[in-house]
């Protein structure tokens, strides 16, 4: 959000891959072990919910 963070620093992309790239980039000593996209669903109450896809990446750091 704008709000906490200036746009010109997000990490992100057009699609997944490209963010994946921009965020390697800032961790040059980390290899990318598994990414997917994870699904979940928040209730707001009652009877309205959102569902949001969620990009999660596992990076290790490489041996020195």
């Amino acid at each position: 959000m704008e709000q906490y963070t200036p746009k010109d620093a997000f990490v992100d992309g057009p699609d997944s891959a490209s963010a994946l790239a921009s965020l390697g980039k800032l961790l040059p000593d980390y290899e990318l072990v598994h990414q997917q996209d994870l699904p979940f669903m928040i209730r707001e109450h009652r009877r309205k919910y959102e569902y949001i896809v969620a990009q999660v990446s596992v990076w290790r750091k490489r041996p020195a």
